[in-house]
This record gives structure tokens, sequence and C-alpha cells, in this order.
């Protein structure tokens, strides 16, 4: 491969774990109990920062942040609460 080159292994890698990760958090919304829309929004926490995802705003309102931070961790194989 030439140096400075594209890593077409690489991008295949990124893709199946993007891939894998959708999987993962379709699942863990499913679990839960969300379904449609509310998987989107476990998708769009997923591609930022967990230091960045908005707070509950403790309304009540459904689905609450809590639920779906708690969806998006067990997709990253971390505890949830």
């Amino acid at each position: 491969m030439k140096e400075g080159a594209p890593n077409d292994h690489a991008a295949h890698d990124d893709a199946h774990d993007d891939e894998a990760l959708t999987r993962r958090a379709i699942d863990a919304c499913a679990r839960r109990g969300l379904y449609g829309d509310d998987v989107f929004l476990v998708l769009a926490l997923l591609e930022r920062p967990e230091a960045t995802w908005p707070a509950c705003c403790e309304t009540g309102c459904e689905p609450c942040m809590k639920t779906l931070h708690a969806a998006a961790r067990e997709a990253l194989g971390r505890a949830t609460e």
C-alpha cells in the first residue's frame, strides 16, 4: 500500500463497527420500550461525546433522557444506572 493512501480495510472495519453499534443501540432501546424516533434520539447521542448529552429536565416527559442515556451507554458497553 502506498504511504498516505486510504486504508480500505480500516474504512471497512469502521463501517462494521458502526453497524454493530447501531444493532446494539436498537437492541438496548427495545429492552427499554423505545422504538421508532426514540431509537434515532439514542443514535444521535452516540454521535456526540457523553459530556455533551442533554440532561434530564425532571418534568416526567417520555422518553426521559435518563432512559435514552441508559440505552446509549448499554450500546457502548458501559454500565447503566
